[in-house]
Formats: C-alpha cells, sequence, structure tokens
C-alpha cells in the first residue's frame, strides 16, 4: 500500500505551458477515489490555487473500505512553488505519512527546479549496497509528484509530449508521456486528453526488484486530462497503471474550479 500511496499522492507532474501565468487567481477542489481491481483502497483530495505564477497545493488521502481495516493509511502533502516560462519550479513539498503506528515526515526543498535539501524524520536507514545510489545529476531538474500530476497547460500535444522527472524524498523515476486521444472519455467530458506513460525507475531503487521490473515492461500507464478555466488549463481526471496485484486507478468524482 506505501508504494501505491507515495505514488499516487506523493503518485499520483504537470504544471507546464509555453506562457507563464498572467491571469485572475483560481482556485480548485477536487475529490478523488482510488480503486484495485475496482474495489475501493483509498480516496484522496486536493485543494489549492494558482495566482499569477504562483501556485499552492494541498493534498490528502487516507485508505477506506476492507484496505483500511487491514491497513490503515493516512498522509497529507503540501507543494508550493511558481512556473517560470512554462516550467515548473517547485519551492517546497511536504509529505506526511502515517501506517499504522509507523508515522514519517518529508519535506524536500527546491531552487531553480534542483533538490537542495531533503529531510526525512525518522532518519532512513542506510541503503543496502542493492539499492540504485540517488546522484546530484538525478536530482536535478526534478519536481515533486503533487505539483507534477494534478494539472497541466498547452496544447495537448504539449501537455502529452513530455517526460515527468519525479522525485518523492526516497525514489526517483521518470514517466515518458505520449499523446494517445483527445476526445469523449467517459466521466470526462468531449475535450478530455489522454497521454501514455511509460514508467522508468531511475534511482533509489533496488536493482532487480520485481515490482518496479513489472511496472517499467508492463505498467501501460493511462493520464487523462480535462479543461479547467481558461488559458489551456487542463486537471487531472484520472490516472491508471497496471500492477502486479491488479489496475490501480486514481479517478476524480468532484471537481470544483473558480475563477
Amino acid at each position: 500500500m506505501k508504494p501505491i500511496c507515495r505514488m499516487l499522492l506523493a503518485a499520483a507532474a504537470m504544471l507546464v505551458s509555453p506562457s507563464a501565468f498572467a491571469e485572475p487567481a483560481l482556485s480548485f477542489n477536487t475529490d478523488y477515489v482510488i480503486t484495485l481491481r475496482g474495489f475501493t483502497i483509498a480516496r484522496a483530495s486536493f485543494e489549492g490555487s494558482l495566482k499569477g505564477e504562483r501556485y499552492t497545493v494541498n493534498g490528502k488521502l487516507a485508505s477506506a473500505g476492507l484496505a483500511r481495516i487491514f491497513d490503515k493509511t493516512d498522509a497529507t502533502a503540501r507543494a508550493v512553488g511558481e512556473i517560470s516560462k512554462g516550467a515548473v519550479r517547485p519551492e517546497s513539498f511536504l509529505l506526511n505519512y502515517a501506517q499504522g503506528k509507523t508515522t514519517s515526515r518529508t519535506h524536500i526543498l527546491f531552487r531553480d527546479g534542483n533538490v537542495v535539501k531533503t529531510e526525512i524524520e525518522p532518519n532512513p536507514a542506510p541503503p543496502s549496497d542493492k539499492i540504485i545510489p540517488i546522484t546530484k545529476v538525478d536530482l536535478q531538474s526534478v519536481t515533486d509528484p503533487v505539483a507534477a500530476t494534478l494539472f497541466a497547460r498547452g496544447l495537448p500535444e504539449e501537455i502529452c509530449g513530455r517526460t515527468l522527472r519525479l522525485f518523492e524524498g526516497g525514489t526517483r523515476i521518470d514517466i515518458k508521456l505520449s499523446p494517445k486521444t483527445v476526445g469523449f472519455v467517459y466521466g470526462a467530458g468531449n475535450h478530455a486528453v489522454t497521454c501514455r506513460g511509460t514508467v522508468v525507475p531511475v534511482a533509489g531503487i533496488e536493482r532487480g526488484n520485481a515490482t518496479w521490473d513489472y511496472l517499467r515492461r508492463h505498467a501501460n500507464a493511462e493520464f487523462v486530462y480535462v479543461p479547467a478555466g481558461s488559458g489551456r488549463l487542463y486537471m487531472l481526471h484520472s490516472i491508471s497503471t497496471r500492477t502486479e496485484i491488479g489496475t490501480v486507478k486514481l479517478r476524480a468524482w468532484r471537481r470544483h474550479v473558480s475563477g
């Protein structure tokens, strides 16, 4: 459950656009349900605002249904940054995570798109020799997964023509997007933008790990975005990906955008 939560919340990276935000402030509030093989395992919500070039996003996730009985998980996240010349410039990412009686806190600081400081409490154990080390190069031009996946700005081919370089404190992965369709998607409407996503593990991952190897070869990830507001702004409707134990899907069931 923990890798799924971190990927959807901390996995659910795209605030890119051909021009910086120069529009009236916009606020949003979206609720999501997360399912595994069609069964609800968690619920998430995100609220935030876009003011000029500045963005602020707050999110929370909690296990639900039978998953909460056997694996109680709660997480909150906060992402702050700006958009400069069409690129995301995260400034900070804070993730608080609790699974049963185990809690953790991750705080990442960015400068010019690069990670300059990562604090994890409690201090993690030293990685084993099996873990691919995260280098300084790996932490350049990266984005936290919340700001990365929640909204996008641009033409459909621009939204689906990028590589999302994600870092949530312990794992570096890339998701290479490519266009799939533009048009009707059930629950999303007639103007949805659908992107294929290829998962590429980079670092912070155990060599030969079966789970990540499966995602690399078989994830068949899909990102669906819907128009929100003006200026070619899109918000995330859903993410789906195949895993060893079935398809995991995050889907919006309620969305409110104003401004």
